[in-house]
């Protein structure tokens, strides 16, 4: 069946749907965000448009991340199994120009997708593409901290979320994220070195988010630059610390707080930092 084409009245309507559905995961009401996405499949089904499978896809794939970020990863894992089932299916079928009617991979798509939308395959669709980021879908699934790597990209998630990429024009730079050593000062005197990820959030002053999982949980640091005379060099005060549960949800949910609490205020493609008063 040769697709039904849409017109431009069609995708300006998606497109303020999906800005809608972004918008609600921003706010994190991140179960209205995931209605608001399965919307833009139903909106393209009342149309009676065949849509490219990379829209259902893309669409799934902001469903999983909003199911990951409500902290029901569990309920993600059928979408990550439709992708796969359909690129499996589709990457079988010896002539790509004449695909089957029917899909055998239906029963698994059907819960996940208004029952009488129809998708077709695009010339160029990228499978391997596809897969790579499905596999990586699939680590998200698993939330514990356990190494650096992990800390490192919790980090970037959130940075990339709220504020784009890394972006970098001569000495300026919004932000990027490095593993690092986490050094930790208890009030008993001791000291204590984590490797961790550290979130560069300004140049001049330095001011950084670090956090290292560790025995007690994962440490979180914000911290700003300080001159130490004694020493007549600059270093990392600690402003603010805690330490909450080793798991990448509860990591990004305390990143969360230091912006509703306006510690953080996102400002383009960079974060404005209120440091607490003293």
């Amino acid at each position: 069946m040769n697709p039904q084409k849409a017109g431009k009245p069609f995708f300006d309507e998606l497109d303020r749907r999906m800005a809608q559905a972004n918008q609600l995961a921003r706010q994190q009401k991140y179960l209205d965000a995931q209605t608001a996405f399965y919307n833009c499949l139903e909106y393209a089904d009342q149309q009676q448009i065949t849509v490219p499978v990379n829209l259902i896809l893309d669409m799934w794939t902001n469903i999983i991340f909003c199911l990951i970020d409500a902290g029901q990863p569990e309920k993600a894992a059928p979408y990550a199994d439709a992708m796969e089932a359909i690129i499996a299916e589709w990457e079988a079928i010896p002539d790509k120009m004449h695909p089957p009617g029917t899909w055998s991979s239906y029963a698994l798509l059907k819960p996940l997708m208004p029952e009488n939308l129809r998708f077709y395959i695009p010339d160029k669709f990228d499978s391997i593409d596809w897969k790579k980021r499905i596999a990586y879908y699939r680590t998200q699934f698993a939330t514990e901290l356990k190494t650096p790597d992990d800390v490192v990209h919790t980090l970037w998630e959130f940075a990339t979320f709220h504020c784009g990429p890394t972006q970098q024009k001569g000495d300026d730079v919004n932000w990027y994220v490095v593993k690092d050593t986490l050094d930790h000062f208890s009030p008993d005197g001791s000291h204590e070195h984590h490797i961790g990820g550290m979130l560069y959030l300004n140049r001049s002053p330095v001011i950084v988010i670090g956090a290292a999982v560790t025995p007690q949980g994962c440490l979180v640091t914000l911290m700003s630059e300080f001159y130490l005379q004694e020493i007549k060099r600059a270093v990392l005060k600690t402003e603010m610390e805690q330490v909450v549960a080793n798991d990448k949800r509860a990591l990004r949910a305390y990143l969360e707080t230091l912006i509703s609490h306006n510690i953080l205020v996102v400002t383009g493609d960079r974060f404005k930092v209120n440091l607490p008063q003293s």
